[in-house]
Protein backbone atom coordinates (compact mmCIF):
# COMPACT_ATOMS: atom_id res chain seq x y z
CA UNK A 1 0.00 0.00 0.00
CA UNK A 2 1.44 3.38 -1.15
CA UNK A 3 0.40 6.85 1.13
CA UNK A 4 0.36 9.64 -0.82
CA UNK A 5 2.13 12.52 0.28
CA UNK A 6 0.81 16.29 0.44
CA UNK A 7 3.26 18.75 -1.20
CA UNK A 8 4.73 21.57 0.26
CA UNK A 9 2.36 24.86 -0.56
CA UNK A 10 5.30 26.30 -1.93
CA UNK A 11 5.75 23.70 -3.93
CA UNK A 12 2.70 24.52 -6.29
CA UNK A 13 3.63 28.00 -5.82
CA UNK A 14 1.88 30.03 -2.93
CA UNK A 15 4.40 32.03 -0.60
CA UNK A 16 2.53 33.75 1.36
CA UNK A 17 -0.84 32.34 3.04
CA UNK A 18 -3.94 34.14 4.41
CA UNK A 19 -6.12 31.35 6.43
CA UNK A 20 -9.03 32.70 7.73
CA UNK A 21 -11.44 29.91 9.14
CA UNK A 22 -9.10 26.90 10.00
CA UNK A 23 -9.86 24.35 12.63
CA UNK A 24 -8.09 25.31 15.89
CA UNK A 25 -6.34 21.67 15.89
CA UNK A 26 -5.45 22.27 11.77
CA UNK A 27 -4.43 25.47 12.39
CA UNK A 28 -2.15 24.39 16.15
CA UNK A 29 -0.52 22.10 13.70
CA UNK A 30 0.04 24.67 11.19
CA UNK A 31 1.47 26.93 13.60
CA UNK A 32 3.58 24.35 15.40
CA UNK A 33 5.08 23.61 11.85
CA UNK A 34 6.01 27.34 11.82
CA UNK A 35 7.39 27.65 15.16
CA UNK A 36 9.30 24.51 14.72
CA UNK A 37 11.21 25.82 11.62
CA UNK A 38 9.64 23.22 9.37
CA UNK A 39 7.14 25.21 7.36
CA UNK A 40 9.63 28.27 6.75
CA UNK A 41 11.43 29.50 5.18
CA UNK A 42 9.60 27.65 2.48
CA UNK A 43 6.57 29.31 3.27
CA UNK A 44 5.38 32.65 5.06
CA UNK A 45 2.53 32.71 7.02
CA UNK A 46 1.33 36.76 7.43
CA UNK A 47 -1.49 36.43 9.41
CA UNK A 48 -1.95 34.26 12.82
CA UNK A 49 -5.17 33.22 14.82
CA UNK A 50 -4.69 32.23 18.32
CA UNK A 51 -5.63 28.31 19.12
CA UNK A 52 -8.26 28.62 22.64
CA UNK A 53 -11.37 29.77 23.62
CA UNK A 54 -12.06 33.10 24.87
CA UNK A 55 -15.50 33.60 27.64
CA UNK A 56 -16.38 36.79 26.65
CA UNK A 57 -20.23 36.51 27.93
CA UNK A 58 -20.01 39.01 30.66
CA UNK A 59 -16.68 40.62 29.32
CA UNK A 60 -16.85 43.76 27.56
CA UNK A 61 -16.24 43.08 23.56
CA UNK A 62 -13.44 45.48 23.57
CA UNK A 63 -11.70 44.34 26.37
CA UNK A 64 -11.93 41.23 25.01
CA UNK A 65 -10.48 42.11 21.67
CA UNK A 66 -7.63 43.79 23.35
CA UNK A 67 -6.76 41.41 24.40
CA UNK A 68 -5.75 39.66 20.71
CA UNK A 69 -4.31 43.29 19.49
CA UNK A 70 -1.39 41.37 18.49
CA UNK A 71 -3.46 39.37 15.81
CA UNK A 72 -2.96 40.20 12.51
CA UNK A 73 -6.81 39.06 11.46
CA UNK A 74 -10.07 39.45 12.41
CA UNK A 75 -12.35 36.61 10.80
CA UNK A 76 -16.23 36.24 12.14
CA UNK A 77 -19.12 34.54 11.01
CA UNK A 78 -22.44 36.88 11.23
CA UNK A 79 -24.61 34.37 11.70
CA UNK A 80 -23.11 31.47 13.68
CA UNK A 81 -21.07 33.87 16.42
CA UNK A 82 -18.00 35.53 15.64
CA UNK A 83 -14.55 33.69 15.58
CA UNK A 84 -11.79 36.57 16.33
CA UNK A 85 -8.53 35.75 15.37
CA UNK A 86 -9.56 31.76 16.09
CA UNK A 87 -11.37 32.36 18.66
CA UNK A 88 -15.11 31.97 19.13
CA UNK A 89 -17.10 34.47 20.58
CA UNK A 90 -20.76 33.36 20.92
CA UNK A 91 -24.08 35.70 21.10
CA UNK A 92 -22.47 38.91 19.68
CA UNK A 93 -24.71 39.30 16.80
CA UNK A 94 -25.94 42.76 16.71
CA UNK A 95 -24.66 45.84 14.08
CA UNK A 96 -23.68 47.69 17.19
CA UNK A 97 -21.25 45.24 18.55
CA UNK A 98 -20.16 44.21 14.64
CA UNK A 99 -19.38 48.10 14.27
CA UNK A 100 -17.09 47.36 17.58
CA UNK A 101 -14.74 44.54 16.75
CA UNK A 102 -14.21 46.56 13.22
CA UNK A 103 -13.37 49.63 14.72
CA UNK A 104 -11.02 48.17 17.55
CA UNK A 105 -9.45 45.92 14.85
CA UNK A 106 -9.15 48.90 12.45
CA UNK A 107 -7.63 51.03 15.52
CA UNK A 108 -4.56 48.31 15.35
CA UNK A 109 -4.33 49.16 11.61
CA UNK A 110 -4.87 45.19 10.51
CA UNK A 111 -8.17 44.19 8.64
CA UNK A 112 -11.51 42.58 9.10
CA UNK A 113 -12.32 39.05 6.83
CA UNK A 114 -15.91 37.84 6.90
CA UNK A 115 -17.52 34.74 6.35
CA UNK A 116 -20.41 35.41 4.54
CA UNK A 117 -23.39 33.90 1.80
CA UNK A 118 -25.77 36.50 1.62
CA UNK A 119 -29.12 37.96 3.28
CA UNK A 120 -28.86 39.80 6.90
CA UNK A 121 -25.50 38.20 7.78
CA UNK A 122 -23.68 39.32 4.72
CA UNK A 123 -26.01 43.28 5.50
CA UNK A 124 -23.99 43.28 8.80
CA UNK A 125 -20.82 42.39 7.32
CA UNK A 126 -21.01 45.46 4.98
CA UNK A 127 -23.14 48.07 7.72
CA UNK A 128 -20.10 47.01 10.04
CA UNK A 129 -17.44 48.34 7.63
CA UNK A 130 -15.86 44.67 7.09
CA UNK A 131 -12.60 44.74 4.61
CA UNK A 132 -13.21 41.63 2.66
CA UNK A 133 -15.87 39.31 1.97
CA UNK A 134 -15.08 35.85 1.94
CA UNK A 135 -17.17 33.61 -0.40
CA UNK A 136 -20.28 35.71 -0.86
CA UNK A 137 -22.38 33.08 -2.71
CA UNK A 138 -25.55 35.41 -3.44
CA UNK A 139 -24.70 38.98 -4.29
CA UNK A 140 -27.58 41.04 -4.77
CA UNK A 141 -27.35 44.30 -6.85
CA UNK A 142 -27.23 46.83 -3.04
CA UNK A 143 -24.66 44.28 -2.02
CA UNK A 144 -22.26 45.22 -5.26
CA UNK A 145 -23.54 48.85 -4.99
CA UNK A 146 -22.42 49.03 -1.11
CA UNK A 147 -19.01 47.12 -1.68
CA UNK A 148 -18.43 49.38 -4.49
CA UNK A 149 -18.92 52.65 -2.12
CA UNK A 150 -16.86 51.08 0.52
CA UNK A 151 -14.01 49.63 -1.58
CA UNK A 152 -14.60 46.03 0.27
CA UNK A 153 -13.21 43.21 -1.00
CA UNK A 154 -14.82 40.10 -3.07
CA UNK A 155 -12.97 36.76 -2.27
CA UNK A 156 -15.13 34.66 -4.00
CA UNK A 157 -13.45 30.72 -3.33
CA UNK A 158 -15.42 29.61 -6.34
CA UNK A 159 -13.77 25.80 -6.12
CA UNK A 160 -14.81 24.78 -3.17
CA UNK A 161 -18.42 24.74 -4.15
CA UNK A 162 -17.67 22.24 -7.59
CA UNK A 163 -16.64 19.68 -4.91
CA UNK A 164 -18.37 16.54 -3.34
CA UNK A 165 -21.59 17.36 -4.92
CA UNK A 166 -24.08 14.90 -3.87
CA UNK A 167 -26.14 12.76 -6.65
CA UNK A 168 -28.16 15.21 -9.49
CA UNK A 169 -31.74 13.45 -8.41
CA UNK A 170 -31.45 14.25 -4.90
CA UNK A 171 -32.09 17.37 -3.11
CA UNK A 172 -29.07 17.74 -1.70
CA UNK A 173 -27.39 16.88 -5.26
CA UNK A 174 -29.98 19.95 -6.08
CA UNK A 175 -28.84 22.45 -3.28
CA UNK A 176 -25.48 21.75 -4.73
CA UNK A 177 -25.53 22.44 -8.06
CA UNK A 178 -27.97 25.47 -7.30
CA UNK A 179 -25.64 26.95 -5.35
CA UNK A 180 -22.36 26.75 -7.56
CA UNK A 181 -25.19 28.04 -10.35
CA UNK A 182 -25.77 31.30 -8.25
CA UNK A 183 -22.61 31.84 -7.28
CA UNK A 184 -21.41 31.81 -10.59
CA UNK A 185 -24.30 34.91 -11.05
CA UNK A 186 -22.71 36.35 -8.14
CA UNK A 187 -18.96 36.46 -9.20
CA UNK A 188 -19.92 37.65 -13.12
CA UNK A 189 -22.29 40.68 -11.85
CA UNK A 190 -19.54 42.00 -9.09
CA UNK A 191 -16.91 41.38 -11.69
CA UNK A 192 -18.70 43.55 -14.26
CA UNK A 193 -19.30 45.75 -11.77
CA UNK A 194 -15.76 46.70 -10.99
CA UNK A 195 -15.68 45.14 -7.31
CA UNK A 196 -11.96 44.43 -6.22
CA UNK A 197 -11.29 40.51 -6.39
CA UNK A 198 -8.79 38.84 -4.98
CA UNK A 199 -8.13 35.19 -5.18
CA UNK A 200 -8.66 32.82 -2.54
CA UNK A 201 -9.44 28.90 -1.93
CA UNK A 202 -10.94 28.09 1.00
CA UNK A 203 -8.18 25.86 1.68
CA UNK A 204 -9.22 23.33 4.32
CA UNK A 205 -13.00 23.04 2.67
CA UNK A 206 -10.92 21.88 -0.54
CA UNK A 207 -8.60 18.46 -0.27
CA UNK A 208 -4.76 19.69 0.69
CA UNK A 209 -3.54 17.55 -2.80
CA UNK A 210 -5.51 19.45 -5.18
CA UNK A 211 -4.33 21.79 -7.19
CA UNK A 212 -5.08 25.02 -5.81
CA UNK A 213 -4.76 26.98 -9.35
CA UNK A 214 -8.16 25.21 -10.04
CA UNK A 215 -9.81 28.38 -8.99
CA UNK A 216 -7.66 30.07 -12.04
CA UNK A 217 -10.06 28.15 -14.07
CA UNK A 218 -13.36 28.82 -12.76
CA UNK A 219 -12.48 32.33 -12.83
CA UNK A 220 -11.93 32.42 -16.19
CA UNK A 221 -14.51 30.31 -17.48
CA UNK A 222 -16.60 32.51 -15.94
CA UNK A 223 -15.45 35.42 -17.56
CA UNK A 224 -12.08 36.69 -16.06
CA UNK A 225 -9.09 37.48 -18.11
CA UNK A 226 -6.05 35.16 -17.71
CA UNK A 227 -4.17 38.03 -16.98
CA UNK A 228 -6.88 39.82 -14.40
CA UNK A 229 -7.12 36.24 -12.93
CA UNK A 230 -3.13 35.82 -12.20
CA UNK A 231 -3.40 39.68 -10.90
CA UNK A 232 -6.19 38.60 -8.34
CA UNK A 233 -2.99 36.03 -6.81
CA UNK A 234 -0.26 38.57 -6.74
CA UNK A 235 -0.32 42.17 -7.56
CA UNK A 236 -4.55 42.78 -6.28
CA UNK A 237 -3.75 40.53 -3.22
CA UNK A 238 -1.22 41.97 -2.15
CA UNK A 239 -3.16 45.65 -1.87
CA UNK A 240 -5.98 43.46 -0.03
CA UNK A 241 -3.08 42.47 2.54
CA UNK A 242 -2.11 45.97 2.29
CA UNK A 243 1.60 44.92 1.20
CA UNK A 244 1.23 46.81 -2.13
CA UNK A 245 4.86 46.65 -3.42
CA UNK A 246 6.17 44.27 -1.19
CA UNK A 247 4.36 40.68 -2.00
CA UNK A 248 2.90 39.77 -5.85
CA UNK A 249 5.12 42.21 -8.03
CA UNK A 250 8.31 41.83 -9.81
CA UNK A 251 9.88 45.13 -8.66
CA UNK A 252 13.37 46.50 -6.44
CA UNK A 253 12.40 45.80 -2.46
CA UNK A 254 9.81 43.55 -2.69
CA UNK A 255 9.81 40.12 -1.79
CA UNK A 256 12.32 37.97 -4.51
CA UNK A 257 8.92 35.47 -4.84
CA UNK A 258 8.86 34.44 -8.60
CA UNK A 259 7.57 31.10 -9.97
CA UNK A 260 7.56 29.90 -13.65
CA UNK A 261 5.62 26.99 -15.34
CA UNK A 262 5.92 25.88 -18.78
CA UNK A 263 3.79 27.10 -21.41
CA UNK A 264 2.12 30.85 -21.35
CA UNK A 265 -0.51 31.12 -18.75
CA UNK A 266 -2.54 33.58 -21.00
CA UNK A 267 -3.15 31.15 -23.35
CA UNK A 268 -4.19 28.58 -21.30
CA UNK A 269 -4.12 29.12 -17.82
CA UNK A 270 -4.47 25.66 -16.96
CA UNK A 271 -0.78 25.99 -17.08
CA UNK A 272 -0.47 27.29 -13.44
CA UNK A 273 -1.15 24.02 -12.39
CA UNK A 274 2.49 22.35 -13.03
CA UNK A 275 4.65 25.27 -10.92
CA UNK A 276 8.50 24.11 -12.08
CA UNK A 277 10.63 26.67 -10.50
CA UNK A 278 10.28 28.39 -7.56
CA UNK A 279 12.17 30.84 -5.67
CA UNK A 280 11.52 32.49 -2.36
CA UNK A 281 13.34 35.59 -1.08
CA UNK A 282 16.02 35.39 -3.77
CA UNK A 283 16.67 31.96 -3.03
CA UNK A 284 16.00 28.78 -5.50
CA UNK A 285 13.29 26.17 -3.67
CA UNK A 286 12.85 24.28 -6.65
CA UNK A 287 13.69 23.79 -9.97
CA UNK A 288 12.88 21.20 -12.44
Amino acid sequence: MSTAVRPSLIEIGPHTMRPTALPDHVYAVLKQRILSCALLPNERLVEKKLCAELKVSRTPLREALNRLSHEELVSFQPHAGYRVAGISLAGFRNLIELRAIVDETHGWQKKVACHAYSGVGLQRALDGGCDSIEHGLDLDDAAIAQMLKQGTWYVPTLGVYYTDWSPEDTPDGKRDRARASTHEVSFKKAMKAGVKIAFGTDMGGIPWTKPIADEFGLMVKFGMSPLDAIKSATARAAELLDMKGELGVIAPQAWADIVTVKGDPLANIDTLKSVGFVMKDGKVFQQK
